[in-house]
């Protein structure tokens, strides 16, 4: 073996360990300074109250604006049933036929608490009496039911005082009443046919009308008025001089 073999050798030798040690030297130093690097902490999970966790819940669903209704089963609302209206009660006296405020009921309205009334008895006997006071004169009255007390007042304002059919209705005084008057042309019609000769059963002349001719407060012309034959139930004009029955009749 010759001397420059052994030399090189020996070179070779000392290198790899002069760079094994260099080597070591900075590993050592990387170790060093990554162990003076601070480690992160880390904190334990802190535990939610369900409380705040629905409430933190609750502010992320309106930060979002978002609701989430929970799913919910509502019965069907049950039926409200109107309480019955008050009803006032009805008197009984107030019927077709029935004796009533000085007189027999002869026509209910629809409320059953208003109508007419006929005197229980005629105002003049078989003689009659006339319906204008001695002059001729055109006055203006209406035929229709509910007419009669203003006829009566339009047909005294124009014949004044005397006796006559309208003047002896209006000054009446019956079973505690004086508000009695002369009935219209329709009104006596009423009369006839629910309490007079034209009504049926038990109400037939329930009045106890005679059969003949009675006044009624509606005018037809000049010189004519409206009259009913209570025989057989028409409706006529007759001269107002004429004496005829009368049969007054009141509101309530």
């Amino acid at each position: 073996m010759s001397y420059a073999y052994v030399v090189e050798k020996s070179v070779l030798a000392g290198l790899v360990l002069c760079l094994s040690t260099t080597a070591y030297a900075f590993d050592q130093k990387l170790f060093d300074k990554l162990d003076s690097v601070p480690k992160p902490t880390v904190k334990p999970a802190q535990k939610t109250s369900s409380k705040h966790h629905q409430k933190a819940v609750k502010k992320h669903h309106h930060s979002k604006k978002v609701e989430v209704e929970p799913e919910a089963y509502a019965e069907p609302a049950a039926e409200v049933i109107p309480a019955p209206e008050a009803v006032s009660p009805v008197n009984e006296d107030i019927a077709i036929g029935k004796n009533y405020q000085g007189g027999i009921v002869f026509y209910v309205d629809d409320s059953g608490k208003h109508g007419l009334i006929a005197a229980p008895t005629d105002q003049t006997d078989s003689k009659g009496i006339q319906w204008y006071n001695g002059s001729y004169s055109t006055i203006a009255t209406s035929t229709a039911a509910g007419s009669g007390r203003a006829n009566t007042a339009a047909i005294i304002s124009s014949q004044g005082a005397g006796k006559y059919a309208a003047k002896l209705c209006d000054d009446l005084e019956l079973n505690g009443y004086d508000d009695w008057y002369l009935p219209s042309k329709d009104e006596l019609n009423l009369m006839y046919n629910t309490i007079g000769q034209g009504a049926s059963g038990s109400l037939k002349n329930r009045g106890g009308f005679a059969s003949d001719y009675y006044w009624s407060s509606s005018e037809y012309a000049y010189g004519l008025a409206w009259n009913q034959y209570f025989y057989s139930g028409y409706q006529f004009s007759y001269n107002k001089n004429a004496p005829l029955y009368v049969r007054a009749v009141r509101a309530f």
